[in-house]
Order: C-alpha cells, then sequence, then structure tokens
C-alpha cells in the first residue's frame, strides 16, 4: 500500500511538471515571436476597396517606425448646407506675358550671331531698336519696346536657324495663369486679388487681376483648368514665372454651381500637417491608414500652404476629417511602396 501510494505521488510530480513546462514553452513562443506570427515577411501591395494600399512586412515596419495622427477639420469648408457664397480661396498660380505685349526674337537662317549693343538680360529696348544680325543676313530690329527677360545667344555664337536669341515683356503688363478648383464653383470669380508668393505664403505685394478667359488645356502637375487674368498693377521684382497666390473672394459668382456640386458630396476641408506630407516628382501625398497596417497614398493640393500644412478638400484629395494619415515614417513607407511595386514586377516577369 505504501508503494503505491509513492508510485502515484511521483506520477503526480511528474504531470505536473509537465504541464507547467507546456504552459512555460507556449509563453516564451508567443512572446518572442508574435511578429512572426502576424506579419508576413516582405511588404505587398493589397486591394483596399478600389485604392491600392501597402502593407510593410515585419522588418520594413520595424524600420519605418511609423506613427500616425487623426486629420482634424480645418474650419473653412464649403458644404451642401452653406446657404451663402463660396469662401475666399487662395488659388496657385504664376505670372505670364502678355502674347500681345511681349515678343521673341529668333535667328531665321544658321549663322554667326553680330552685334555692336546686344541688350543684356533685364535691360530695357525701345521699338525699332538695332540688335544684331545672323550671317549675313538682314538686320534684326525689335518689334516693340520692353524689358529683356531672356538671352538664348550672345555675339560670337553660331546659332541655328529658329533659334530663340532674345525675349522681351512689358512687365507693366502681366498677365496671371491661375489654376482653377471646380469645388469652388463652375466658373471663377471675374475679379481675384493676386501676390507674389514667398516661402509658401503670399507676399506684401497685392494687385486686383480681371478674367480675359480660359486657355485651351490644363495644368500639367494638377489637370485641372486654368485661367488668364489681367493684372492691373505689379510690384518689385515682378517678373513671367514668378509664383503667386490669387484669393477668390466671396462672392455669389459661382456659388450656385458651387452647392449643386456639393450635394454629391462632403466637400470640408482638412489640415495635412507638414510632417505628414512626402514629395514625389513634383507633387505631394500623405499615406492614409484606411485599415490596421494597411496604408494608401493619397493626393495633397498644395495651393493653401499655412504655417501648420496645408488645407486640402475632401473633394480633391479623398481626406476626410478623422483619418488616421502617418506623420512618422512616411518618406520611409514610399520607398517601400516603390521596392514593392518594383519586386511584385519582376516576380511577375519571371513567371
Amino acid at each position: 500500500m505504501r508503494n503505491q501510494r509513492a508510485v502515484a505521488l511521483v506520477l503526480a510530480i511528474a504531470a505536473t511538471a509537465a504541464v507547467v513546462s507546456a504552459v512555460v514553452y507556449f509563453r516564451r513562443a508567443s512572446a518572442v515571436h508574435p511578429a512572426e506570427a502576424r506579419a508576413e515577411p516582405t511588404s505587398r501591395i493589397v486591394a483596399a476597396g478600389d485604392e491600392a494600399a501597402i502593407v510593410l512586412g515585419g522588418e520594413a515596419a520595424a524600420r519605418a517606425d511609423l506613427a500616425t495622427a487623426p486629420l482634424r477639420a480645418s474650419g473653412s469648408g464649403v458644404g451642401a448646407s452653406d446657404a451663402g457664397a463660396i469662401p475666399a480661396a487662395g488659388l496657385a498660380g504664376e505670372l505670364v506675358t502678355d502674347p500681345a505685349r511681349g515678343a521673341t526674337i529668333r535667328a531665321a537662317l544658321p549663322g554667326r550671331l553680330s552685334s555692336s549693343a546686344w541688350p543684356a538680360l533685364d535691360s530695357r529696348v525701345v521699338q525699332g531698336q538695332l540688335l544684331g544680325r545672323v550671317s549675313d543676313a538682314a538686320p534684326m530690329l525689335a518689334p516693340r519696346g520692353g524689358t529683356v527677360i531672356r538671352v538664348g545667344a550672345q555675339p560670337g555664337e553660331v546659332v541655328q536657324a529658329g533659334q530663340e536669341l532674345l525675349a522681351l515683356a512689358d512687365l507693366r503688363a502681366l498677365l496671371a495663369r491661375i489654376v482653377w478648383r471646380p469645388e469652388l464653383g463652375r466658373s471663377p470669380p471675374p475679379v481675384l486679388e493676386i501676390a507674389p508668393l514667398e516661402g509658401g505664403l503670399a507676399g506684401s505685394g497685392r494687385t486686383r487681376a480681371r478674367l480675359i478667359g480660359g486657355t485651351a488645356g490644363v495644368d500639367s502637375l494638377t489637370r485641372l483648368p486654368v485661367y488668364l487674368y489681367r493684372l492691373d498693377g505689379t510690384w518689385p521684382g515682378a517678373r513671367p514665372g514668378a509664383p503667386v497666390m490669387a484669393t477668390a473672394p466671396a462672392t455669389a459668382s459661382g456659388a450656385a454651381g458651387s452647392r449643386a456640386d456639393a450635394s454629391r458630396g462632403d466637400l470640408g476641408d482638412v489640415l495635412v500637417p507638414n510632417a505628414a506630407v512626402v514629395q514625389w516628382e513634383g507633387l505631394a501625398w500623405a499615406f492614409v491608414e484606411r485599415r490596421p497596417g494597411s496604408f494608401v497614398r493619397a493626393r495633397v493640393m498644395t495651393d493653401r500652404p499655412v504655417p501648420a500644412g496645408y488645407i486640402v478638400t475632401t473633394a480633391s484629395s479623398g481626406l476626410h476629417p478623422g483619418d488616421l494619415v502617418v506623420t512618422r515614417g512616411a518618406q520611409q513607407l514610399l520607398s517601400e511602396e516603390f521596392r514593392t511595386h518594383v519586386r511584385m514586377s519582376d516576380d511577375a516577369d519571371a513567371q
């Protein structure tokens, strides 16, 4: 009887030890390898509704050390319930030469450019002024007066037929090329206020500009419509190509179209912080966490800069208040996205 009790006690102790060992093993396994159990070893592109999202692999996620923050409303949005006119809004643009007040002098034939008084950049010329000649062609005369804004060749150089030699512009009569945002209305207002863009913000110079009409094409970067405005005046240093910020004043013009557009969805504004913005091919982007660990790249329009970041509309970006944007590690996320695209493309070619 005593021997049976001893054997039973030994078996009970052994069983208890086995159970404890198993529990410790599984706890250690789950504590040491949680990432391997949850995460894929490599990054991948997955479908997130109609969008493509990047999901980081275990090592890439550790390197990126991502942090997110919710977007907040800017408080200046245009909504379907607005009863008034469209609010003031910043519009990106640049100064351009008035074709009727400028001129481009080109070489009529190939040869060597000669001149005894070739105009320098920013110098003034008067209509009929002798400029120079190319080879034995007729002397070139200034077709109109203006300021030299480009110099394409210097005396003694051999030039080609049709090559631009000089460009003239009347700096007292410049135009503004303004990119219009359709969510503000079906058509732009007849009058804008134009200011030079300095450090991402409107500068001190300011003048009114009046609508001339639309251009034949669209803006090459944003694919948005472009309109030309004639400036009432200029400011010191105003030159063709200089960036400007146009202010669309609160006006009933186009407001009905804006409210009609608003009925199609929320056109509220959100503030995208500077830390969330990354640059690629001259455009600005932010990454939104649509699902845990799944990030979609969204376009950020930069025509409404503020000290804390950029104000964008839901209509142009698809961003809403409360969306989680990546504020740390966004550049690493961008690099990993394109690295993953290249790897997946190479894998597809190999098959």
